[in-house]
């Protein structure tokens, strides 16, 4: 009877550390189950790393097994490596990190011309999400999948014509953790997340599109972050933090098609990154005639970039900088007088919202500048 009392005691604890450690991170390996996409819609899932996914099923219990790492579960798993490898025409007879870099390259060839046919003579919109965005409903709060429907939703009630508009939705590994339920961690906890992980896996994402979008064959498209994913659309288009990345990442080639419009609403990111704004891998003449036309969307009021309630909370400058977004101290001053004094051929409009505190997407899709930028790049 004791001994069946200390196994059972025994398995609670085992059980109740594993619970503590929960996987944090968002996941796609099942993505073919939860992810259909209409006619209009393309989707692109990269890991924490950001190692794009195959369309080939990988359970979301192995992948945690395998530190929520692709690299990592093909690494362990070489036998599945080499099967899913051939579906791309790759006949390795092992794994090693070279073939998986072979191997991540063909699944970018492969989506190139898969998007190129899915946005000829098209209007596409590039949408990359931001912190804290399951892809399965696992909280009251919003998945990636509802932040796109509502900013497709809010685009095409602007636009006068709809036929040519399409969406190429990424979905990154932007770390998941709730406020509310069963699954709720401290707001501490929460903020460290996002600082010691989450950046980081925006900046991974958003060197790793370089390999797809600067492919991508048309002259123009509009590009919309939400909050954090403006750092996987700054990493995107320029060598912002660089030092974070290994070397032979940031020499892969920024976009150079000849318009590209960027919208950042309520970036969460400083103004910093910035200084890196012409620091690019390109062969086109910028400096005098610059592809990228940026626009930023701020709000002074938004509770979360601001991270503070009225005297409570750490402040923007804390657990990652957000200050652009919200305002704080006139960042956004700072930012303009950047590409006043820098960048002076380089488009950059700002807009002012203070309608409400909230940083949810389908809030700022509501506001009155929201509507005038989507009408002013439609026509």
């Amino acid at each position: 009877m004791m001994l069946k009392n200390i196994l059972i005691l025994f398995t609670f604890f085992i059980t109740t550390n594993l619970a503590s450690q929960k996987n944090k991170h968002v996941l796609y390996g099942e993505k073919a189950i939860y992810y259909q996409p209409l006619e209009n819609e393309f989707g692109l899932f990269f890991d924490k790393n950001g190692d794009i996914y195959s369309n080939d099923i990988i359970k979301k219990t192995d992948l945690i097994a395998h530190k929520s790492s692709l690299k990592e579960f093909y690494k362990q798993n070489p036998a599945r490596f080499l099967a899913i490898s051939k579906k791309y025409n790759l006949e390795f007879i092992t794994y090693s990190d070279e073939n998986f870099s072979v191997f991540q390259d063909s699944i970018a060839v492969k989506n190139i011309r898969k998007i190129n046919k899915f946005q000829e003579n098209s209007s596409l919109f590039i949408l990359i999400h931001g912190f804290r965005k399951s892809f399965v409903k696992r909280t009251r709060s919003t998945t990636s999948i509802e932040d796109y429907a509502y900013l497709k939703k809010g685009i095409l009630n602007v636009q006068k014509d709809t036929t040519k508009t399409k969406f190429l939705e990424i979905y990154w590994d932007g770390m998941f953790d709730s406020f509310f339920g069963e699954e709720k961690s401290p707001l501490k906890e929460i903020l460290k997340l996002y600082e010691k992980e989450a950046q980081q896996n925006a900046k991974q994402t958003g060197y790793a599109l370089r390999k797809i979008v600067s492919k991508i064959d048309t002259k123009q498209y509009h590009i919309i972050t939400h909050s954090l994913g403006a750092q996987v659309g700054i990493c995107l288009l320029t060598n912002a933090y660089a030092n974070t990345i290994d070397k032979h990442i940031t020499k892969l080639k920024t976009p150079s098609q000849n318009k590209i419009n960027v919208f950042m609403i309520a970036p969460a990111m400083s103004s910093e990154p910035f200084k890196e704004y012409y620091n690019r891998e390109t062969n086109l003449n910028f400096e005098e005639n610059d592809n990228y036309f940026l626009s930023v969307i701020y709000n002074k009021k938004d509770i979360v970039l601001r991270k503070k309630i009225f005297i409570f909370g750490p402040g923007p400058k804390k657990y990652g900088n957000t200050t652009l977004g919200c305002n704080h101290k006139n960042e956004i001053g700072v930012l303009e007088d950047l590409f006043t004094n820098n960048y002076k051929n380089s488009f950059l409009k700002t807009y002012s919202t203070t309608e409400n505190k909230d940083h949810r997407i389908k809030n700022y899709i509501k506001t009155k500048n929201f509507k005038n930028y989507i009408l002013e790049i439609s026509n």
